[in-house]
């Protein structure tokens, strides 16, 4: 872990954004990243009622290749592939 500029260690905890953080980085509609979270295509962590995104494990699951049952990207990772 790295140190922060406090002294402390950096955590999984400092890289946490939400929705519509998330949004704005995919350059998406707020209500899309939600749906996405909520069908476990984007991973996500839920606080009492509100949903949390590590910015890492993200990043990680929009590196990962997809394929659905017919072999076929879904239209997210399509859609977001570099």
């Amino acid at each position: 872990m790295q140190r922060n500029r406090n002294g402390g260690s950096d955590s999984w905890l400092t890289k946490l954004r939400t929705t519509t953080e998330i949004a704005e980085l995919l350059q998406m509609k707020r209500s899309t990243v939600e749906n996405y979270a909520r069908r476990g295509l984007l991973p996500s962590i839920k606080l009492g009622r509100h949903r949390r995104f590590v910015q890492s494990d993200v990043e990680a699951a929009l590196l990962q290749p997809r394929h659905s049952a017919n072999g076929h990207s879904p239209r997210l990772w399509g859609r977001l592939q570099m």
